[in-house]
Order: C-alpha cells, then structure tokens, then sequence
C-alpha cells in the first residue's frame, strides 16, 4: 500500500507537468518513448532478479495486460493534450473503483455496503471537483468531451490492471515479471501514430532535442512511478488500489495550482480535502479488516 502511495505522488507531480509540456504534436512520440524506456526497465528488472529471458506468465494474462496498459496510460496521456492532469485523473479515478467493484463480483460473493458507499462517494467528489475544475478552467465544449471519454477509457484500463495484477501476484508472478510484458503494444501503438502524425519530417537535431527531455521525464513519470505501483498492485485489493489511485487528481491539481499557477475555486480545494478524507477512510478500514485478529 505504501509503494502504491508514493508512486501515486511521483506520478501525479510528473502528470501536471507533462500536461503542460507535451501537445498534440508531441504526444505519441513522448508515450513512445516512455512505454519502451519503461519495457526496458521491466525486462532488466525480471532478468536481474530470474535469470530468464520471458516470464512465465500465460499469455492470455500478457495479451490482457497489453491492452489494459494501452488502455489506461495512452487514454491518460492523450487526455492531457485536452483538459488538464487533475481532471483527467479525477474522472479516471471516479469510475475505475466501481468497476474493480462490478468486475470482482464475479469472483466474490459479497460487498461489504461500506465498501459500496466510499466508492460511490469518491465517484461522486471526483465528479464534483471535475466539474468545479471545468468551471474555473473554461474548457470548450467538444475539448472537454474528448478528454472526459478519454478519462473514462483510462479508468477502465486501470481497474483491470489492478484485478490482473492482483491475481498474478496471488500466483506468486513477480512485478517485474509483470512490467516486462506489459508495455509492448503501447510503445508500439504510440511509435506508429507518432510516425503517422509526422512520418520522419523532424530532422534530427530536433528530435535528439525532444529526447533529451523525454527519456528523462518519461523515467520520472512512467518507469519509476509505475514500478512503485505496479509492486504494490501485487499485494493490495483491487479496489483499493483503485481507491488510492483516485488520490491523482489530488496531487496533480496541488502541482498544477502551485507549480504552474492554474486557476482554482474554493469548490474545488473543499472537494478535493473531501477526496483525500474518503480515500483515507477506505485505507483505514481496508487495512483494519485485512489485519488478523488476536
């Protein structure tokens, strides 16, 4: 729960910074470049720690953790071109407990109501402080549209990736095992867009110059962050994952306000202690009925 906690910190930093350095122009070859340092990262972690080339992982898992990871990570980064990294990570983070919720019924019998009611009540507060956001913020219309789907696409790739990280874990799959095989189709998607968006017309000093920012900022916001969570996936409920995911917008919002001056509401800073205050409830209790009794 921790490493999930502190990779949620670095990640939401890096989000609002990326939303304000990266554009429409920019942000496949940034993604590529991201998923493929963090493919590498994976693959040298796993080799460290097994031996082995590949992990042993079925690949029906790898095939759905592919695309649950191009899922959630590129919707996330291509919304950041049209709304800003608080909003995009609140509507992401409303829906993806709900989902981990619906999605576990499957294998659970029961809910507990609590369970229900915090996740509902983070659904709402996210929904709320997105639209405190949009207010202040004055999106266009069809800008915040886009972003909003994009958000909703993200929030249903993470809460897939919680539940399959989580079962993976259960089999005693490592997280490096995990992040070994689960960027490839998103740094391959992201290489062919950006080769699409503009085939091979930036000459080269350009683009070691884009380089030279990307390697580094996509080690801080995707590979390191991500290892962090992804290790703690392994042994945190889904939903709780989830949950603590939803603490994002928190920490992107704080980033965006201080570091980089964006407008703000009294509506939305009362919103956002509300977020932090469920999400620390639902910790509390889920560790609470997780310990074992005496």
């Amino acid at each position: 729960m921790h490493l999930i906690a502190l990779g949620c910190l670095a990640m939401g930093v890096a989000s609002a910074i990326i939303g304000a350095m990266i554009g429409a122009d920019t942000v496949f070859l940034y993604m590529f470049v991201a998923f493929f340092c963090a493919s590498v990262a994976g693959q040298l972690a796993h080799r460290v720690r097994s031996g082995r080339l590949w992990p042993a992982i079925p690949w029906r898992e790898v095939v759905t953790l592919n695309l649950a990871t191009l899922m959630t990570f590129g919707a996330f980064y291509l919304a950041l071109v049209w709304i800003p990294a608080s909003l995009v990570a609140g509507i992401e983070a409303a829906f993806a407990p709900l989902i981990t919720l619906f999605i576990g019924l499957r294998v659970r019998r029961r809910v507990p109501a609590l369970t229900w009611v915090l996740a509902l009540g983070v659904l709402a507060c996210s929904i709320a402080f997105g639209a405190a956001q949009n207010q202040a913020l004055a999106i266009p219309g069809p800008q915040y549209i886009t972003g909003v789907a994009l958000a909703l696409t993200a929030g249903a790739g993470m809460a897939v990736l919680a539940l399959v990280s989580h079962r993976l874990g259960k089999r005693g799959v490592s997280a490096a095992s995990i992040l070994a095989v689960r960027y490839h189709l998103a740094y391959v998607v992201a290489l062919l867009l950006a080769l699409r968006e503009n085939p091979l017309k930036v000459g080269l000093p350009d683009l070691l110059g884009s380089l030279v920012w990307m390697v580094p900022l996509g080690i801080a916001a995707v590979v390191l962050p991500l290892f962090l969570i992804q290790s703690g996936m392994m042994r945190t409920d889904p939903t709780l994952t989830t949950v603590m995911m939803a603490g994002l917008p928190a920490i992107s919002f704080l980033t965006e306000a201080i570091l980089l001056g964006s407008r703000t509401t009294v509506a939305s800073w009362a919103l956002l202690v509300l977020l932090v205050a469920l999400i620390g409830t639902y910790g509390v209790i889920d560790v609470r009925r997780t310990q074992p009794r005496l």
